[in-house]
């Protein structure tokens, strides 16, 4: 009989691709509401005053900034690497298929550790946690264990990174259509809009379109959208929580040890 050993290894990469493709080559459309100057509520004109009020008086609608399309794609890589550098931190993920939501995942990072949870029209389906050193999945109600699996997986993503790195692959994905949207508010907070497309050379794929907001304060990403064809959309949250925990469930410490 076939060993079942790398089935929640398996599980686990199928779920994190989703997650990290969504993530790292998600395009994006805006769909959060702008800046808006206050509503001014009308007054009584009077002789002494004019009916509208001096230009100079109404609040400035922030402005996008002039930016190349180069410096856009700088913008976005340089953000991307801070999001790597980031301490604790939460992903609320979700696709779409027209306009319906199809699937979701909450993630958590907390270095090394890591634990997400996928759910498929509202329902979950699977759980994971990479957890000093070890792959928990849960799947039908049950929890396996691999021991070593998240240093495995880890090595795995680490040579995917520099894959990606490497000015071979690099030079395979052409950015283009980069500008600034200007500034949005996420989450209470000022952010920059960047939108731009991916498409890899000499491959007859539709483009991706991207957008990502990058907080103006911390330089981190904070929502990103892809938007692609044949695939629907993908939208995903960031926040930023040093008070972040990853805490392993009594049921998961029990799992079964995947032979």
């Amino acid at each position: 009989m076939k060993s079942n050993r790398s089935l929640p290894l398996f599980v686990f990469l199928a779920a994190s691709v989703v997650f990290m493709t969504a993530c790292s080559l998600a395009g994006v459309i805006p769909t959060i509401r702008k800046f808006a100057p206050p509503v001014l509520r009308p007054t009584a004109p009077s002789q002494s005053a004019p009916a509208n009020p001096p230009a100079a008086t109404l609040p400035a609608q922030p402005a996008a900034p002039a930016t190349a399309a180069d410096e856009v794609y700088k913008a976005v890589q340089t953000a991307w690497a801070k999001l790597e550098a980031a301490g604790p931190h939460h992903v609320s993920q979700t696709v779409y298929a027209s306009s319906l939501p199809v699937m979701s995942i909450e993630a958590d990072s907390v270095s090394p550790n890591y634990h997400q949870v996928i759910s498929a029209l509202g329902n979950p389906v699977a759980e994971q946690y990479l957890y000093d050193g070890a792959i928990y999945n849960k799947m039908n109600g049950q929890w396996t264990r691999l021991p070593g699996g998240a240093t495995a997986f880890e090595s795995l993503l680490s040579g995917f990174g520099q894959g990606l790195a490497d000015q071979v692959i690099a030079d395979q994905v052409v950015m283009s259509a980069g500008k600034v949207l200007g500034v949005e508010n996420i989450k209470g907070k000022p952010a920059t809009g960047y939108s731009y497309t991916t498409t890899l050379k000499d491959m007859e794929i539709p483009p991706i379109t991207h957008t990502l907001w990058v907080d103006n304060a911390s330089g981190l990403p904070v929502k990103h959208e892809i938007v692609k064809a044949d695939l629907g959309k993908t939208v995903a949250i960031y926040t930023y929580d040093d008070n972040l925990k990853i805490t392993l469930p009594d049921e998961a410490k029990n799992a079964i040890t995947a032979q």
